[in-house]
């Protein structure tokens, strides 16, 4: 019993550091693409990128506190206030799409 459920923590745990991984080389990706097209929103980069809805929405969760347009302070570069809204609209955009695609979110 000990065996089975310490081997189910392994395979948990590989299958952690593999989503990992392809999450920060598509973190990579996107920072690229964006680099590209200074203009380019991250909501935008995320749908460009091509992607299961799983992977956009954690993509975006994982990389909206490094967007340039909304950071940690909650002001844009413009110096005008960018609020949480923001960012949950473009989640629950993400999120119609997962499901109109058939995913579950």
């Amino acid at each position: 019993m000990l065996a089975r459920k310490r081997e189910q923590e392994e395979t948990a745990a590989a299958c952690r550091q593999e989503e990992e991984a392809v999450i920060s080389g598509l973190r990579h990706e996107l920072q690229a693409l964006r680099a590209a097209d200074p203009g380019m929103s991250l909501l935008d980069a995320v749908e460009y990128t091509p992607l299961n809805p799983d992977r956009r929405i954690t993509l975006y969760r994982y990389c909206r506190g490094d967007d340039r347009n909304i950071g940690p302070s909650g002001m844009g570069p413009d110096g005008l206030l960018k609020t949480s809204s923001l960012v949950d609209k473009d989640l629950a955009l993400l999120e119609r799409r997962a499901k109109a695609e058939g995913f579950q979110v």
